[in-house]
């Protein structure tokens, strides 16, 4: 293209980068969006965050968070798409620390936010690891913070949590909470009622299972 006079816009360039990323070539997918600024073409929320997504496929989880800290929060291109994209990719080696660092870094709300954090998804994200590793104290903490701060739980949120207290023999708080469920106006569904039921039965409360 420039060989031929085309002057590149930052869409061509996001595909760009988004290709390079695909096919692992993430430093120099670096390089050209980093470098875009300097020849005049203004960046996008949509390469940033492709960068970023890139970044966290090569499993570089410190690289990824100084980005979004550091490059992205200025420009204002965190967005519910950037949180997710971390939170998701590094729950899996157990970095929930910078991931819930992130979560209250969006609540704050810094002023270059680009859109309202955190979302449903990375809440939810969040809580489900906390339940899985045992940490159920934590999730209830961030389930309720998720409500007080006006995200609505859904059927994923409440799940992740009956299922915690289920497996745990605590079936009386996972109760209360698919009680709390219906009066919230969320519906159960499959999971929600095999994860009850079972966890009656188990506790020999056939009559309370039978009325799920």
């Amino acid at each position: 293209m420039l060989d031929k006079g085309i002057r590149p816009d930052n869409k061509a360039c996001g595909a760009l980068a988004v290709g390079l990323c695909d096919g692992g070539e993430v430093d120099l997918a670096y390089e050209l969006v980093i470098g875009m600024e300097s020849s005049g073409i203004e960046p996008n929320v949509y390469s940033y965050n492709q960068l970023l997504k890139g970044i966290c496929k090569a499993n570089h989880p410190d690289k990824a968070y100084l980005f979004m800290v550091t490059m992205m929060n200025p420009k204002g291109f965190c967005d519910a798409v950037s949180y997710n994209t971390f939170i998701k990719e590094f729950r899996s080696i157990c970095d929930t620390r910078r991931a819930f660092k992130l979560r209250k870094w969006g609540e704050r709300g810094l002023p270059q936010m680009n859109g309202p954090l955190p979302d449903r998804i990375s809440c939810t994200t969040i809580i489900d690891h906390h339940c899985k590793n045992e940490k159920v104290e934590m999730a209830y903490s961030i389930f309720y913070d998720m409500i007080e701060k006006g995200i609505t739980p859904d059927v994923v949120s409440y799940n992740a949590h009956i299922n915690r207290f289920c497996k745990s023999s605590r079936v009386g708080e996972g109760m209360h909470l698919y009680k709390e469920m219906l009066q919230s106006g969320s519906f159960p569904d499959k999971v929600t009622c095999k994860l009850i039921i079972g966890a009656l039965i188990r506790g020999k409360k056939l009559s309370d299972a039978c009325r799920v």
